[in-house]
């Protein structure tokens, strides 16, 4: 279940009420439901049980189309656009490039489908400047690439491996070497290794990972060895938390 905020002003968290919810089953509708505003509304299939559901009958849609069940996200996403008065050939524009592969044509189709079965009832302001629509972890690499690192160590750990992902599929771009060694141990030491010869190292962990990091994070801190340590959060019972 994913919550998406628009406003034209700016967002600093998410909010426990929800003006639209899309089912895509009556799962959705029975644990969320309890958390829709007065005047919101539900979007979904005619099938789903509730009052406050905005139908439409998706069944023919995907008979027609000969797609499977999950295509009813994007008939529901081109009404949801339409809703909010977003113009058809932009949404579509970037739906193509978003999803790309043997089903592009067919995801197209059923977000035109959604869309004009839609009806305008808002119109979303357009924002003057640019925006950037990041992910922290993207947002981690981007700041490690404009300060000039020559290395980032790592050994998959949730949440850090998207950092790893990314700076991997950068190496030849932003001429970096990106490495994957088989523990934090292994990780930390390398990493010192190569802040001694002249590089400007980092590394990525979370709480467990780190753990396995101090005793190596004490000889940094003796030899005086420059090294950045990207500790991201990984919340829970018993985890460590940053």
């Amino acid at each position: 279940f994913n919550v998406l905020r628009i406003s034209d002003k700016p967002i600093y968290s998410h909010k426990d009420k929800y003006d639209i919810i899309l089912a895509f089953d009556q799962k959705t509708i029975n644990l969320h439901q309890k958390n829709l505003k007065r005047e919101g509304f539900i979007l979904g299939d005619k099938t789903l049980k509730t009052k406050r559901l905005q139908k439409i009958d998706i069944q023919p849609i995907l008979s027609k189309l000969k797609a499977p069940k999950i295509i009813e996200n994007d008939i529901l996403i081109g009404w949801l656009f339409k809703y909010f008065g977003v113009d058809k050939e932009f949404l579509l524009k970037e739906a193509g490039k978003v999803f790309k592969g043997k089903k592009t044509g067919l995801i197209k189709k059923a977000i035109q489908i959604g869309y004009d079965l839609g009806e305008k009832k808002e119109t979303l302001k357009k924002r003057g400047k640019k925006k950037y629509f990041i992910s922290g972890s993207q947002g981690i690499g981007i700041g490690a690439l404009n300060s000039g690192i020559d290395i980032y160590i790592a050994y998959p750990m949730t949440p850090a491996t998207p950092v790893l992902h990314f700076l991997a599929g950068k190496q030849l771009k932003d001429n970096i070497l990106v490495l994957q060694l088989e523990n934090e141990i292994s990780v930390i030491n390398s990493a010192l290794g190569a802040s001694f010869a002249g590089a400007k190292t980092m590394v990525g962990t979370s709480g467990g990972g780190f753990a396995l990091m101090t005793e190596a994070m004490s000889l940094a801190g003796i030899s005086e060895l420059p090294l950045v340590v990207y500790l991201a959060q990984r919340t829970g019972q018993g985890r460590i938390q940053a």
